[in-house]
Formats: C-alpha cells, structure tokens, sequence
C-alpha cells in the first residue's frame, strides 16, 4: 500500500507542477498579447 500512496502523491506533484507551468505560461502569453495591442494602438 506504501508504494501505490507514494506513487500518488508524486503524482500530485507531477500535476501541480505541470498546472503551475500551464498557467504561467498562459500569463506570458496574455501579457505579451497585450503589450502587442498596447503597441499598436500607439501607432
């Protein structure tokens, strides 16, 4: 039983990590979308 709860929480780990990396990366893209359309209304 050991293993298959250890399994688990490197598991959750895994997902926070990969959520976590998911949502910064969303975060860049919005900023950096942004930054374009700030750009273009300059011009």
């Amino acid at each position: 039983m050991e293993q298959f709860i250890r399994s688990d929480e490197y598991y959750l780990q895994d997902a926070s990590v990969i959520v976590l990396f998911y949502l910064h990366f969303r975060l860049l893209i919005y900023w950096t979308e942004s930054q374009v359309i700030y750009i273009r209304k300059k011009d």
